[in-house]
């Protein structure tokens, strides 16, 4: 058997997972980068505080539990309950990450594949929704591994044990992020039809009944539970509701958009995983011809999903770019590389996974002093933040400094502010009539003055409008003032 064919054994699996697991917590250690992860921490905290019965919490805001987005919030809620949404942030991401080398394992022995896979879909974890810190579009995406996993043990054994569990991680899906679900029913439907177009490429005969059959078995709970939000979103991508911006389809939004915006994070943070799907494309067209069609279908819908997306639909801004993470770990499974060309691939893996850890430090050193003041006791009152340093950092063109001030309502709990409770699809959600400031900006407003206190990430004074606060903390960057 071939060195790319060959099952690893369970210490060399061990040693890249633990491995794996040394990169994700030292990217996780502190405060990371991913923008929106300090707002799902918020939201994680403010969830539990409203559980509790906290009267700030529920005069102010709303539980509700959104079909199609939010699934690893509660899932991952118990942890925000015992510890704080900080807390449980960082575990649901960590989780995340580290399901994706396992759901790629999973996959790549379902189809007989080597498990050299596991290792070159390690740079596909950190992908868009990584650093925009989308946790349930990221958490998706291991789950989509695994259901089609599932799935080809489900058409190769119909054991009703397999279809089951196909079912329910499809549910799960659909539950943590609909968008992705619905690339995954497509990657289904290519693994139904596999059977009977490799029976046409080989001049037998074959019924398809059984896959279609098992197909409507397990897309039958999701198609159920998640039509009237499908359905909803369709409707706004051909009738935009007011606030929410027109379908839009752009080719920058699907090529140049990603080389144009990533660039500190690591020169292979998308030359990497384009990379590795060219070279993998590249080898199987050589052997298209002895191939298994199944591969190769779902790497089609997963492509096809991308390139007809909308850069904006639904009134979803960069809905495109949730998407291709999925035909690049697909093409992985096109055809085993031979053994000299993934060892070399591995080289820039490792590469890869030291530009992410590099610039996760930088991040850290950047923010120097954050530890200090995001423990500051939360007042009575509001809590806000603003940047005035803008919202990006380190040359990058990511928002990372969106949502900083966050990470001490994540902590620490309180009326803080900018954790998307404005959005109807987040499961804490402004109260009919109540809202409060979204993001702040760089020059103090009226609405500053709605707060009691203000955390400000600057490299200079405190602006003359805010003279009669008080200063409380200093560090760092940060400066922390509440009203005389």
């Amino acid at each position: 058997m071939a060195a790319s064919l060959s099952r690893w054994s369970a210490w060399q699996v061990g040693v890249l997972f633990l491995g794996f697991a040394a990169v994700v917590a030292f990217c996780l250690r502190g405060v990371p980068p991913p923008v929106d992860l300090a707002g799902h921490g918020a939201q994680l905290m403010a969830m539990a505080d409203w559980l509790r019965g906290e009267e700030r919490i529920r005069a102010l805001y709303e539980l509700r539990f959104h079909v199609g987005y939010g699934l690893p919030l509660w899932l991952f809620l118990p942890v925000a309950w015992v510890f704080n949404g900080a807390v449980a942030a960082k575990v649901a991401m960590a989780v995340t990450l580290l399901l994706f080398p396992l759901s790629a394992l999973c996959l790549a022995r379902s189809l007989g594949r080597g498990d050299a896979v596991v290792l070159l879909a390690l740079p596909y974890a950190f992908n868009i929704s990584y650093w925009y810190g989308l946790l349930p579009g990221l958490f998706a995406q291991p789950l989509v591994l695994f259901a089609l996993a599932a799935f080809v043990r489900a058409l190769a054994t119909r054991r009703v044990g397999w279809h089951v569990a196909t079912a329910a991680l499809l549910l799960a899906c659909a539950l943590a992020h609909l968008l992705t679900a619905g690339a995954l029913g497509l990657g289904l439907v290519a693994l139904a039809a596999a059977p009977w177009l490799e029976a046409r490429r080989l001049g037998a005969s074959a019924k398809g009944s059984v896959a279609w059959g098992s197909l409507v078995g397990v897309a039958l709970p999701s198609v159920v539970v998640g039509a009237a939000e499908l359905w909803r979103l369709l409707s706004r991508s051909v009738a935009p509701e007011e606030g929410h911006p027109p379908t839009d389809w752009s080719l920058d939004g699907h090529t140049a958009w990603f080389f144009r915006v990533y660039g500190p994070e690591g020169m292979l943070a998308v030359v990497l995983p384009v990379g590795l799907t060219v070279v993998a494309v590249a080898a199987w067209w050589r052997r298209r011809r002895e191939e298994p069609v199944a591969p190769a279908l779902v790497f089609a819908a997963f492509a096809l999903a991308f390139i007809a997306m909308p850069k904006v639909a639904g009134g979803i801004y960069l809905a495109c770019t949730r998407l291709p993470v999925l035909a690049g770990l697909a093409s992985l499974y096109l055809v085993d590389l031979p053994a000299k060309v993934w060892r070399g691939l591995a080289l820039l893996v490792v590469v890869s996974m030291g530009e992410t850890v590099w610039f996760h430090h930088r991040y850290d050193t950047f923010l120097a002093g954050a530890q200090e003041v995001l423990m500051e006791p939360v007042p009575v009152g509001v809590h806000g933040y603003a940047s005035l340093w803008g919202n990006q950092a380190l040359g990058s063109k990511h928002i990372y400094l969106e949502h900083v001030g966050q990470w001490r309502t994540a902590r620490l709990g309180g009326v803080g502010h900018n954790f998307f409770a404005d959005a109807d699809h987040h499961p804490i959600h402004f109260k009919e009539g109540k809202a409060l400031p979204m993001s702040l900006g760089r020059t103090p407003t009226e609405e500053w003055q709605g707060f009691d206190e203000l955390l400000l990430l600057t490299d200079g004074p405190v602006p003359t409008e805010l003279a009669g606060w008080r200063e409380l903390r200093r560090a760092g960057r940060f400066v922390l003032v509440a009203k005389p």
